[in-house]
């Protein structure tokens, strides 16, 4: 079998959380795929076009949001055509998707989330032309899916909801995963730091929750004094009690934390696939967050992570404190939630799913 494979970006190594790289290493690895085609999608276009674009999202968005590439969608979709048209290949893996694909090729595309779902939680609803470009969204994604011989999904809150929301096929729509690439904490874990880790970027604080990390937490201190929070690639808070904060620091501190910390706390608004939840259960560190979205699969549904219902400083307080108060259990759900993700996430196991699907279509 040849394939090829669409993404959007001027370089591929390193785009989209080490997905592409790893595409490349397996499916080139892959005993029965005798060749890989990669083609870029990135429109070429003016740096003043590209400005233009990123004022109008801000109208209702944020530039590091979905919507901004939506904006560029019709971009990428031409690109992707003219690059799919010239491709040899038997099935095309696309980072963009259309209902406008040749017919003579085999499509599918690897998404992480039903992304309107996601946007129903979204701190910026309320901006002018956000529900516009929902509805926008909805119209496009349903034509695209629909034209799309396969479609495969990084978890089963994605699968189940976009087969409920446009009508797939369930054989259609395959959860395959995907793999983390943090190597798996072998050293003996200590769980009685009472340190609190969370890590996000500087422009993302109230999507992540990282307000009501910070309300929480003195709720948090008067049960457990020397509790401490490290704030990984935030300085939001640099400077409040019981805060630590990390920025620009090298991967390495990151890991390092990741291997003190006793529970890992991001209650994010619109978190669909939260990679780090899994990179803290690589370290042993069982989780926090809300229960929403594919969170609830990413902490076997309560066996090593602890769900909150609301967006409640509160809640989440009581939720922090009952994880500290039992550090056995903790013990016991950190062991049991490494040995579930360096079992499950695992990018070789997606790959042979992927060409497995692929192979037996019909």
């Amino acid at each position: 079998m040849n394939i090829g494979i669409t993404y959007c970006g001027r370089e591929r190594k390193g785009l989209w959380s080490g997905t592409w790289d790893a595409f490349d290493k397996y499916f080139s690895q892959h005993p029965d795929i005798e060749k890989v085609e990669w083609a870029s999608v990135f429109p070429h276009i003016p740096t003043w076009y590209q400005k233009l674009l990123t004022l109008y999202s801000r109208c209702f968005y944020t530039k590091d949001g979905n919507p901004f590439e939506q904006q560029m969608y019709p971009l990428f979709k031409n690109e992707t055509l003219r690059v799919v048209k010239r491709m040899e290949s038997e099935w095309i893996i696309a980072k963009t998707i259309t209902d406008e694909f040749p017919a003579n090729k085999k499509y599918c595309t690897y998404v992480d989330a039903d992304f309107e779902e996601v946007m129903k939680t979204d701190i910026n609803r309320n901006k002018p032309l956000f529900n516009y470009y929902l509805n926008y969204y909805h119209k496009k994604a349903g034509e695209a899916y629909l034209r799309q011989n396969l479609v495969f999904t990084q978890n089963e809150w994605t699968r189940r909801s976009l087969i409920k929301k446009f009508g797939l096929a369930e054989k259609k729509v395959i959860n395959v995963g995907f793999g983390v690439s943090l190597k798996a904490y072998e050293g003996i874990k200590n769980y009685d730091s009472n340190l609190l880790l969370i890590v996000l970027r500087q422009h993302n604080a109230k999507v992540k929750g990282l307000d009501l990390l910070i309300e929480a937490l003195p709720l948090v201190r008067k049960q457990y004094p020397d509790a401490r929070l490290a704030i990984v690639g935030n300085s939001l808070y640099q400077g409040t009690e019981g805060v630590d904060c990390y920025v620009d620091t090298p991967r390495s501190k990151t890991v390092e934390l990741f291997e003190q910390a006793t529970l890992y706390v991001m209650p994010s608004r619109n978190e669909p696939n939260g990679m780090t939840y899994l990179e803290a259960l690589c370290n042993k560190v069982p989780f926090v967050a809300l229960n929403r979205f594919a969170t609830p699969e990413f902490s076997g549904y309560g066996q090593w992570g602890f769900l909150c219902e609301q967006e409640d400083a509160k809640e989440l307080a009581e939720t922090i404190i009952k994880a500290l108060s039992d550090k056995k259990r903790l013990k016991v759900m950190g062991e049991q939630g490494q040995h579930y993700v360096t079992e499950t996430y695992r990018w070789e196991k997606v790959i042979d799913k992927m060409y497995n699907a692929m192979n037996c279509y019909e």
